[in-house]
């Protein structure tokens, strides 16, 4: 805890499958779009590809997107995937100094909600707000990123390392 935090008597309930979630009051209509709103779709759990899979979130991807430039995507679903990413510490990828970019990133849920998971746009991407990359000569160079996804239980969900260049030119 924080020094800025103030001990709560918050306790969470007993933690249910999103099976379960979904079959409590299947009949109330309006429990049943406030479900969906939170991911629970009976269709997604049906069509579920990776039901051996623990994880509760799967991060597919993540992906720098700059306005008239292809998108840089990094596949994160697997442990191959993540390997692959990580790469990216001896062969960074590019950004113009200055330029405008988003991260954005591709995300399931499975098996059973997620409490605190900070972004959610739809419960499978998020695109973070505009940031600029810094701009001069002082700023250009190597830059590695730890990246982490960690929910309320601080469950971390996935955890990797990055690189990106900064240079004058694309």
């Amino acid at each position: 805890m924080s020094d800025n935090e103030e001990p709560t008597s918050y306790k969470p309930g007993e933690k249910k499958s999103s099976v379960e979630y979904l079959a409590l009051d299947a009949e109330d209509e309006s429990l049943n779009k406030w479900k969906m709103s939170l991911g629970l779709n009976p269709k997604d759990l049906a069509s579920n590809p990776t039901p051996d899979d623990p994880r509760k979130i799967i991060i597919e991807s993540m992906a720098l997107v700059v306005e008239g430039r292809p998108d840089i995507e990094m596949k994160l679903s697997t442990d191959e995937d993540v390997k692959n990413a990580e790469k990216s510490l001896s062969t960074p990828f590019t950004i113009k100094e200055g330029a405008e970019y988003r991260m954005k990133v591709k995300f399931r849920v499975q098996h059973e909600m997620v409490s605190g998971l900070s972004f959610q746009i739809s419960n499978q991407e998020k695109m973070f707000e505009p940031e600029e990359a810094p701009l001069g000569i002082l700023y250009r160079g190597t830059y590695t990123v730890k990246s982490k996804f960690l929910d309320d239980d601080n469950v971390t969900h996935l955890e990797w390392e990055w690189a990106f260049d900064i240079k004058k030119d694309w």
